[in-house]
């Protein structure tokens, strides 16, 4: 991760597991690379629905991929 220095990071979280993107975040594993890595600094990390990427939704999770990386300026 450090290598590649994302801007953007994209998880899933399988079924049985409940928490968040905040929670990665805060997550103490990572704050060796916290400011190093641009997704962490930034607070660019997201969580993707758990669907099948072999399915017909996997339209939608590449369209909430797409308004994550590219956000509209000015939306709620």
């Amino acid at each position: 991760m450090v290598a590649w220095n994302p801007d953007v990071v994209f998880f899933r979280v399988q079924y049985g597991y409940n928490f968040t993107a905040k929670d990665v975040l805060n997550d103490p594993r990572f704050s060796e690379v916290r400011d190093v890595v641009s997704a962490l600094k930034n607070e660019r990390v997201y969580m993707l629905p758990n669907w099948s990427t072999w399915s017909p939704r996997f339209a939608l999770i590449a369209l909430r991929a797409a308004i994550y990386l590219y956000p509209v300026i000015g939306s709620p």
